[in-house]
């Protein structure tokens, strides 16, 4: 009986989210909102910065050695360990665009996955963790989701700048592609922005949010094409992999940085299509159930 209820309530609940007029108006809304809101939110995304390395001696230097750090572990186990290689790869006048650097090819994909795993690992805990500020009637709630949006992106811009100088070093030269990159980057934040305000609401109501989430990251991780090219799987497991919507992401910043062209449209249009959806879903899930997360925490 209790499984009924719960089924119907679930139904009731997607029913709600999906109703057109409201769906329209809840993100107009949401917007006008955040707008408000705006210095709230820079100083409250500056905090969050502040308060994660309060305390230690390096300060922010932490988030320029971590990215560092983690990046040059796994071109480490990837280059020197297991010693993969591309082949050149050429556009279709021959012209080769890379000399065969997977050190480009790999750290295209991990940087902004990076900031995608990040957000979506701390967006099941951000509720949670701020109950004080949920239950205050006057305090605009759809804040604390987005706060921990810029920190994020902070460190994936640190990343980016020191991925550009090795370029810059290593071949004197930028690909063409690169002024595609602050398109890709906002598109980025869109989508991450919608997963953190479809995941924040819902921690509150399925505990174990976060361990699932953490598993689901592990799994996205690797069937995203960052260690390795499409080309290098068999065909039939090709269209798995691309199912994964983070692998078409990956593939758009590949295409920035390593190829130094467009070579993936269909995951360019994908990457604009899901950031749209991811937020205008997420804004809606997040409206329809802030009224209640009081009465839960």
């Amino acid at each position: 009986m209790h499984i009924i209820k719960f089924l119907l309530r679930l139904l009731k609940f997607i029913a709600d989210v999906l109703r057109p007029k409201p769906y329209i108006l809840s993100v107009i809304k949401f917007i006008k909102s955040v707008c408000r809101n705006r210095n709230l939110l820079i100083e409250m995304s500056k905090r969050d910065i502040r308060d994660r390395y309060a305390g230690q001696t390096l300060g922010v230097v932490w988030a320029v050695i971590q990215p560092i750090f983690l990046m040059a572990v796994y071109l480490f186990i990837f280059t020197a360990v297991f010693k993969i290689r591309l082949e050149n790869v050429a556009t279709g006048d021959g012209r080769a665009i890379l000399l065969n650097d997977f050190a480009i090819y790999l750290l295209s994909g991990l940087i902004p996955w990076m900031t995608c795993q990040e957000i979506m690992t701390r967006s099941v805990q951000i509720i949670l963790g701020e109950v004080n500020l949920v239950k205050q009637v006057v305090f605009p709630v759809e804040i604390l989701p987005l706060k921990i949006i810029w920190p994020a992106a902070f460190t994936q811009i640190i990343a980016t700048v020191l991925f550009l100088a090795y370029i810059l070093v290593r071949y004197h030269t930028l690909p063409d592609t690169i002024i595609l990159l602050p398109v890709l980057f906002g598109v980025q934040i869109i989508w991450m922005a919608g997963l953190s305000l479809l995941l924040s609401p819902i921690s509150p109501f399925f505990r174990d949010l976060r361990e699932l989430v953490s598993m689901i990251c592990t799994v996205l991780m690797y069937a995203t094409p960052i260690f390795y090219t499409i080309d290098m799987l068999p065909k039939s497991m090709r269209s798995i992999i691309l199912c994964n919507p983070f692998a078409h992401l990956a593939l758009c910043f590949q295409d920035i940085f390593y190829y130094g062209a467009i070579v993936n449209p269909w995951s360019w249009f994908l990457v604009i299509l899901i950031s749209i959806v991811s937020f205008g879903f997420g804004v809606r899930v997040f409206v329809t159930i802030k009224p209640i997360l009081g009465n839960v925490l």
